[in-house]
């Protein structure tokens, strides 16, 4: 910020939101969460190097400009959007589409380079984030965007425990379509005036960010609106552009309450989001309650801290899928073990491996079965088969050490 607008006080302001807001929760929280802060991190350091180009026009700036990129990439595949915000940054700086065009050509050299040998190399994609087509994806991505756009401002946590009646999907359409509309005129307005480009910077890196919302439509499906909220990470640094530059144009008395009111209100939704991150069963829970419980969270509740058989039989009634079936054998299986009802536990288990044969945890658990009863040279044929599926299964290899320790081997 301070080399693109040569403004410290609008940075700071930046970097201060930007840390305060809560969809940074499961990005820095969670293990997962490192590809996101590395992704960040390399194209931060990235743009970095690159607006030294754009004042130098120095190749060894552009070289390490394109090593950061290719880190990102690397660290997460969503950076493919990078050149885009090359493009956009550069024009911010140098008022002109050709000159951004030229500067940041050597970006998307190093995408299609990387895409090729991705496709060459690794041709098999998730179908989770396979791009889909047509006008019902467009219309989802727009909902995707209203929606989660009004994250920033509203965390899912603050609609779901206090705004029930605004939930409507048209009403909150029309009010983001508002807000949007107002925004990104006022942005134009003070950027063909000349004073102050950072809307415009901010709402075109939000929106650059968005793109990928296109090929992590399922994903949003699948996670539920409260964990899906860490997508915004990357975005968020647009809108905490976007405050900052909204408390430096105000004056006075009406600078400070909305600079002490924002920080408040950002801090203690924080610091709140961050109080249920002591157990994983506590945290899974309050997911559930904020998503209504349709969603990943509630499946990990179920396969991991359910004790309830009768619940468990409730849903295998519900399913013929073989690799769910055989989580919910599987789940049954750890029930009776904890009840130390091992032959039930082998079982179930035996049932779980007959839907799921590649399903290591009915192994790891049978073995467990096995080896509470003292049948031990059962005990070393289902971790056998544990290292067959999965050779550097931690439990298996710590398991199987430890008896052949005992044993003398």
């Amino acid at each position: 910020m301070v080399r693109l607008f040569l403004r410290k006080d609008v940075a700071l302001l930046s970097a201060i939101f930007f840390c305060l807001l809560p969809v940074g929760e499961w990005v820095v929280n969670y293990v997962l969460g490192r590809s996101d802060l590395l992704q960040n991190l390399f194209e931060l350091s990235s743009l970095l190097f690159f607006l030294r180009y754009l004042a130098s026009r120095k190749p060894g700036d552009m070289g390490l400009s394109l090593l950061f990129f290719t880190m990102g990439l690397l660290s997460r595949e969503l950076a493919i959007i990078h050149p885009l915000i090359a493009v956009w940054v550069a024009w911010i700086k140098e008022r002109s589409v050709k000159k951004a065009l030229q500067a940041s050509l050597p970006f998307w050299v190093v995408a299609l380079v990387y895409l090729v040998l991705r496709f060459t190399l690794m041709p098999v994609i998730e179908t989770s984030i396979t791009p889909a087509s047509g006008w019902e994806v467009l219309i989802l991505w727009l909902k995707l965007l209203t929606g989660y756009t009004l994250r920033f401002i509203v965390p899912w946590v603050v609609q779901a425990s206090l705004l029930g009646d605004f939930k409507a999907s048209l009403l909150k359409g029309i009010v983001m379509a508002v807000i949007l509309s107002i925004a990104v005129l006022y942005a134009v307005r003070k950027f063909i005036r000349r004073e102050e480009a950072i809307f415009l910077y901010g709402w075109g890196w939000i929106l650059i960010n968005f793109l990928v919302f296109f090929i992590l439509i399922p994903q949003f499906a699948f996670l539920g609106p409260v964990l899906s909220e860490h997508y915004l990470y990357g975005a968020s640094m647009g809108f905490a552009a976007i405050l900052a530059a909204v408390v430096v144009n105000l004056q006075g008395l009406a600078q400070k309450i909305l600079l002490v009111g924002l920080v408040f209100y950002y801090g203690a939704l924080l610091v709140s989001n961050n109080f249920y991150w002591q157990k994983e069963e506590i945290l899974l829970n309050r997911v559930k309650s904020l998503d209504g419980g349709a969603y990943v969270a509630s499946e990990q509740l179920l396969l991991k801290y359910d004790f309830n058989r009768n619940s468990i039989e409730d849903h295998l009634q519900g399913t013929q899928d073989p690799s769910r079936r055989g989580l919910l054998f599987t789940r049954l299986g750890v029930i009776e073990l904890r009840k130390k009802d091992y032959p039930k536990a082998r079982e179930f288990l035996l049932q779980a491996l007959q839907w799921d044969p590649a399903n290591v945890e009915a192994m790891l658990q049978l073995a467990l079965a096995y080896f509470e009863a003292g049948e031990k040279a059962k005990t070393r044929e289902y971790l056998r088969q544990v290292l067959e599926v999965s050779p550097r299964s931690d439990d298996a290899n710590r398991f199987l050490g430890i008896m052949y320790y005992k044993e003398g081997k």
